[in-house]
C-alpha cells in the first residue's frame, strides 16, 4: 500500500512540474496577447473599459470577466457554449447583441473563433488587479443624499 501511494504521489508530482505543461501554458498566454488581448481592446474597452462599465461589466482585468456585470460571469473557463461574452458576439441572443450596432460591425467568424478558442483552453489572463465598478450610477449622483451638507 505504502509503494502504492509513493507512485502516485511521484507521478502526480511529475505530471504538475513537466515542462510540455508549463509549456502549453506560455502558448496560452502568448495566444491571449496575440490574439485576445487586441481584440477586447479594440472592440470591447470603450464601454467595458476602465472608464466605462456597461452593464457594470469590465473587460479591462480578469477580475471583471470573472466578477461579470448584471448579468453574471462573462466567461466560463473551459465552456464557451455557457459563456455570455460568447452568445453576446456570436448573436444567438438578441437581447445580448455585442457589440451593439452603433459601435462597429460584429465580430468576424474568425474573431468569434478565437474568443471559443481562449475560452475552452481555459481563459488563460495574466491581467492582475481589481476591477471596481462604481455601485452609485451616474444619474444618481446628483439625488440630493449624495450632495455635500451645506
Amino acid at each position: 500500500m505504502y509503494r502504492l501511494t509513493s507512485i502516485a504521489l511521484l507521478l502526480t508530482f511529475l505530471l504538475q512540474y513537466s515542462p510540455p505543461l508549463q509549456a502549453d501554458e506560455a502558448e496560452k498566454q502568448a495566444f491571449f496577447e496575440s490574439r485576445i488581448r487586441p481584440l477586447l481592446i479594440d472592440r470591447c474597452y470603450q464601454c467595458h473599459g476602465p472608464d466605462e462599465a456597461s452593464g457594470r461589466l469590465r473587460l479591462d482585468l480578469k477580475s471583471g470577466w470573472e466578477r461579470g456585470g448584471e448579468r453574471g460571469p462573462a466567461i466560463v473557463p473551459g465552456n464557451p457554449a455557457d459563456s455570455l461574452l460568447i452568445r453576446a458576439v456570436s448573436g444567438s441572443d438578441p437581447e445580448l447583441s455585442m457589440p451593439p450596432k452603433d459601435s462597429g460591425p460584429p465580430l468576424t467568424p474568425a474573431q468569434q473563433e478565437d474568443l471559443a478558442i481562449w475560452i475552452r483552453q481555459g481563459a488563460v489572463d495574466p491581467r492582475s488587479g481589481q476591477a471596481v465598478v462604481n455601485p452609485i450610477e451616474v444619474s444618481a449622483r446628483t439625488h440630493w443624499a449624495f450632495q455635500p451638507i451645506q
